[in-house]
């Protein structure tokens, strides 16, 4: 819905409008039609608006009806009109009909206790008045992020990281223990980041920051949170309460003043929220997918041909490599938190072509895969149980047939699947199952980077397992790791590309409620033997197209390996070169200069581990941050 910033000062010193305009003009792509500032003493709280919920009075920084609170709220609250009508029992009045103003007026009677009884997503901050305390609080499943610095005196936050570094240099410092974790999975989890000094607030979790400083963090949601509904008799059962709640969790992101639209893959997730709209909810919408000319990638035609059997409007657009060229440094403008997911690049041509048709609000299909067992590794780990008792002769002589296999340039490839899968280091079920998605491994790390720098990548896992808790054998466990360890680190990306076309990206499938529905379902229905989203499957059965049903799971994957050796060569060319690595002091350039030629070469895939590199090097020269 916006973008927030704010700037607090601990020492007795006033935050000046002009410090704080500058770094809320700074998002004005995340709210193009609205712009508030709240200056009192040492606060300022500031915001950009994408009007989307009650155009004409929905005005932030909004102030309570007594006047001693004010927020700044950056998401959706979808269910605002059931909450509103418990807080009118209560006496409560209201002069809008936004969402903001019953969060607020929420906060004023339960304190954080509204949280639980939101449904949506959301960063926000409500300072108080009479306390001169402030309420930070992220959503459930870290849709939305809140980056904060509390140093110098002072704390300033912000919806993008850019805010950080742009406030003070301070801020523009690498944090180079985490540079090992970015390399191996194209993300850092947080709650530290790529900056020295700045955090991200853990999703499920509010801070209050005392008018001395202090800081106090509470989790109020986590992954094992329990459904709380009796278990489900029989897969059948299961299936249809999932349904249920998806339906409902679709129906709730509709709620909008705006147009509604789609992000339309040829894939399960997507398809199941486009059928929702428009074969059960009505709802009058657009769908928008990305194609391509390389026919191994193209899922243009499979998406177009779903849109016009459930009715859709449809359209779409081929992305070339010389269009990504064209628009990388853009992208990595609004990837300041570093990310290096090849997915982004998709994400953001697709938001692209949204926000230039008008449409503000978009509906995606992410986290179907996680809820539903939808990923090859969950394969992969079953055949582990296998593989780890072979004897180490047999394990030795498959990995060397493996490794002879020439590697290919397309999609995710068999040859890099199983390079992958034999390779892996580990016997342990929950360090092999984070290993399937390494892009670098220890070794190779420990070869590129500079010496005074950590390379730990499978500390990612460890720590999601650890928090977790449970069997890393049951489903379940690698579910809710997967959502810990691989999709919530991912969903800062997800928001900045969208939000840099100002575009409202909002995921049904990351309702709480059917997060608890899937992960508390006992693990033989949802994943049982070999087959992928079975669960899934059941309750779209008579629902979907059976070509759509059945359709090869192909993920979201674009022709970058070839694209490097054409027309994104002259980007690698820069990003890569020894001047340009050597520069930065973190990583060996004769290796990276080895890695690109063996590419170039065909002699091995490393499309992931160069558009890792590229985006690190991209990311430090055009946000100044020195090594």
């Amino acid at each position: 819905m916006c973008g927030i910033v704010g700037i607090v000062r601990f020492d007795g010193r006033p935050v000046e409008r002009e410090e704080l305009d500058r770094l809320n003009r700074a998002q004005i792509h995340r709210g193009p039609d609205d712009a508030g500032l709240f200056l009192e003493g040492g606060v300022g709280l500031a915001m950009r608006r994408l009007s989307i919920l009650d155009l004409e009075q929905g005005r932030q920084p909004m102030t309570s009806a007594d006047g001693h609170l004010v927020i700044v709220f950056n998401g959706e609250c979808y269910n605002f009109r059931q909450i509103r009508a418990e807080l009118q029992s209560l006496g409560r009045a209201f002069r809008t009909d936004c969402d903001t103003e019953v969060v607020l007026e929420g906060y004023g009677v339960w304190g954080a206790g509204v949280l639980d009884r939101m449904i949506g997503m959301w960063g926000l901050a409500i300072y108080d008045r009479r306390s001169k305390e402030l309420f930070l609080a992220r959503d459930r499943l870290g849709k939305k992020q809140i980056y904060y610095g509390l140093e110098g005196g002072e704390l300033v936050f912000g919806s993008e990281m850019a805010t950080l570094p742009l406030h003070a240099s301070r801020y523009r410092r690498v944090c180079r223990s985490s540079i090992g974790e970015f390399l191996t999975h194209s993300y850092i989890a947080g709650p530290h980041t790529a900056l020295e000094g700045v955090s991200l607030l853990p999703e499920g979790h509010y801070a209050k920051i005392s008018a001395g400083g202090a800081l106090q963090l509470t989790r109020y949601w986590d992954l094992n949170a329990p459904d709380g509904d009796p278990v489900p008799g029989n897969r059948d059962e299961a299936a249809e309460a999932c349904y249920a709640l998806l339906r409902d969790s679709v129906r709730q992101r509709l709620v909008s003043d705006v147009p509604v639209s789609v992000m339309l893959s040829s894939g399960l997730d997507s398809s199941a929220i486009g059928y929702l709209l428009a074969q059960e909810l009505d709802a009058p919408l657009q769908a928008f997918s990305i194609g391509f000319g390389d026919r191994d990638f193209d899922e243009a035609a499979d998406s177009g041909a779903f849109a016009r059997q459930m009715g859709i409007p449809w359209q779409t657009a081929h992305l070339t490599g010389e269009a990504v060229a064209d628009h990388f440094e853009n992208l990595i403008d609004h990837s300041s938190s570093l990310q290096g997911n090849t997915a982004q690049i998709i994400y953001y041509h697709v938001n692209r072509m949204i926000g230039e048709a008008g449409f503000k609000v978009a509906l995606n299909g992410s986290g179907g895969d996680e809820l539903f067992a939808g990923y090859r590794t969950y394969q992969a780990d079953t055949l582990f149980k296998v593989w780890r008792r072979l004897p180490g002769w047999l394990q030795k002589s498959v990995t060397g047939g493996v490794s002879l296999m020439p590697a290919q340039m397309g999609r995710v490839s068999l040859d890099y699947m199983l390079k992958q899968f034999t390779r892996c280091p580990y016997d342990s079920p929950s360090q092999a199952h984070g290993y399937w998605r390494h892009i670098f491994s220890t070794d190779e790390l420990t070869q590129l980077l500079d010496p005074t720098i950590p390379a730990h990548p499978a500390a990612l896992y460890d720590r999601a397992f650890g928090e977790i808790g449970g069997d890393p054998e049951i489903i379940n466990t690698l579910l809710r790791a997967d959502l810990k360890a691989w999709l919530g680190p991912m969903l800062p990306w997800v928001d900045n590309v969208s939000m840099a076309h100002s575009v409202e990206l909002r995921l049904p499938f990351l309702d709480h409620r059917l997060v608890q529905k899937a992960l508390n379902l006992p693990p033989h229905m949802l994943f049982q033997g070999w087959k992928l989203k079975g669960l899934m499957k059941r309750f779209l059965n008579h629902r979907l197209p059976h070509d759509t049903l059945h359709r090869r799971k192909r993920g979201t994957h674009l022709p970058l390996g070839r694209w490097l050796n054409g027309p994104l060569a002259e980007l690698a060319d820069h990003y890569l070169s020894p001047e340009t690595v050597q520069g930065h002091g973190l990583m060996d350039p004769t290796m990276v200069a080895n890695l690109l030629q063996a590419h170039r070469e065909g002699r091995q895939e490393n499309t992931f581990k160069l558009w890792n590199l590229i985006v690190l090097n991209a990311w430090m020269e055009r946000f100044g941050i020195s090594g």
